[in-house]
């Protein structure tokens, strides 16, 4: 067994998240573009990577997951924070190609109401339901 095997990191079966992932390369999300940015850039990257979803890895953003896609994602914003691209134009982009799926906290509109509210209505919904269950019935004689 290779010491650095996917074996000695988690038992189990890989997970798709896991794919492409290199224990040796350091910290999650730490693949650099050839150029490197400067620390306020980087910064500002990465408080854009924790806003976008991994298409792959359902609930993690792509700063966090290891997925081929979540690096080139990552490559994309550092590319366009190193070109200039103002954080709106980025999550944008990623808009267009990905949908409001991609962003962590999708915006309230008209497009995106229905990602708002069902979880209220479900919420109410089952609170209902539970009010009702646990309402004391009569009892017939």
């Amino acid at each position: 067994m290779r010491p650095w095997s996917s074996e000695m990191r988690r038992p189990g079966p890989r997970r798709q998240c896991d794919e492409g992932s290199d224990p040796r390369a350091g910290p999650r999300g730490a693949s650099a573009p050839a150029g490197q940015l400067s620390a306020d850039d980087e910064a500002r990257a990465q408080a854009l990577m924790r806003e976008v979803r991994c298409m792959v890895c359902a609930g993690e953003s792509i700063l966090d997951s290891n997925a081929a896609q979540a690096q080139d994602m990552r490559r994309y914003v550092r590319e366009q924070v190193a070109q200039g691209a103002d954080d709106d134009a980025v999550r944008e982009a990623l808009v267009q190609r990905f949908g409001y799926a991609v962003l962590m906290r999708p915006p309230v509109d008209s497009n995106t109401i229905l990602l708002w509210v069902t979880p209220v209505v479900l919420v109410l919904l089952g609170g209902g339901l539970l009010a009702n269950a646990m309402r004391k019935r009569p009892t017939k004689p």
